[in-house]
């Protein structure tokens, strides 16, 4: 079952590293273009390091 779903995402072009790697580049430019911009409201930013939440569910995760 590991190898024809493994084959799935070997034959889709979708998950080719080339098409991830534009993926990835589309996001992160969207995201330096907003952040230059200045068109974002600053309290809907979540800084992973202070976020109790956040800290408590990698705590969580990494006990597991």
């Amino acid at each position: 079952l590991l190898i024809p779903s493994a084959l799935l995402f070997i034959w889709n072009r979708a998950f080719r590293p080339s098409a991830c790697k534009a993926h990835c580049k589309d996001e992160l430019t969207g995201v330096k273009t907003m952040l230059e911009s200045g068109d974002y409201d600053p309290q809907d930013v979540i800084y992973p390091l202070e976020d109790e939440t956040l800290l408590g569910m990698a705590k969580k995760y990494k006990a597991a």
